[in-house]
Parts: structure tokens; C-alpha cells; sequence
């Protein structure tokens, strides 16, 4: 089990937006986060997130990814 964190680069320390994820595999873990992230970012859109950081179990940060902040518009 991993717990994901959504969070503003350069504010890691002050999370948007906290979930646990029941995926056991880190990378599709980071594949539904990816994928998720235009939806979180329309969610919390006062304070959007332009990346997460993923802990496992022990807490220790695993992984981390950021994306453009950079809003596409249809």
C-alpha cells in the first residue's frame, strides 16, 4: 500500500490533498496519479497540484513527479 500526496512544487511541506492507494505496484501507482492529475487539478483549482509525492508503508518517499503547470485549454 502506498499513500500519495498532492502536492505545489516548492511547497511539498504543505500538501493540497492526501490519499492512501489500495495499487500495490509503485509504477501504476504513478500511472493512475498521472492520469488523474488534470481532475485534481480542476478539484482544487483555488490551490491547484502540479505533481504528487508517493510514500511507502514505512513512510519513506518513493517517488516523486511534477508536470507543467501550464493550463491547456480545449
Amino acid at each position: 500500500m502506498f499513500d500519495v500526496k498532492w502536492v505545489a512544487q516548492q511547497n511539498e511541506a504543505s500538501p493540497i490533498d492526501s490519499e492512501n492507494s489500495v495499487l500495490q505496484n509503485l509504477d501504476v501507482v504513478v500511472w493512475h496519479c498521472i492520469s488523474r492529475l488534470p481532475l485534481m487539478r480542476e478539484e482544487f483549482a483555488h490551490c491547484p497540484p502540479d505533481g504528487f509525492l508517493v510514500f511507502n508503508h514505512e513512510g519513506r518517499e518513493v517517488r516523486r513527479w511534477f508536470g507543467s503547470t501550464a493550463r491547456i485549454d480545449a
